[in-house]
């Protein structure tokens, strides 16, 4: 059994949030041993999941407009970071 994890965004989006994410990501791994996946999600923010410091303009329907991947594709540093955490904790454990 895989565990999914989706890990939240605090507010800077700078390089110590990379060094966050990637100890997160590790510890999890490390405690899921190497019998149990990880799942990591990407950010998915928008609709009902706004965040203070990335500001999304408003939208009539906001669940079908830019939320999730459409985020980090329309903010590239965002969606790099979280990846770049990913790749160097990758040698902690088993990941999808």
């Amino acid at each position: 059994m895989a565990a999914a994890y989706g890990i939240p965004v605090p507010g800077s989006g700078d390089g110590a949030y990379e060094d966050e994410q990637c100890q997160a990501y590790t510890e999890i791994a490390k405690a899921l041993g190497p019998d149990r996946p990880l799942v990591i999600r990407t950010l998915d923010v928008g609709g009902d999941k706004p965040l203070s410091y990335l500001p999304i303009a408003k939208e009539e329907n906001p669940f079908l407009g830019e939320r999730g991947v459409r985020v980090g594709l329309n903010r590239p540093e965002v969606l790099r970071t979280q990846l770049r955490a990913i790749l160097r904790a990758a040698s902690a454990g088993k990941y999808w």
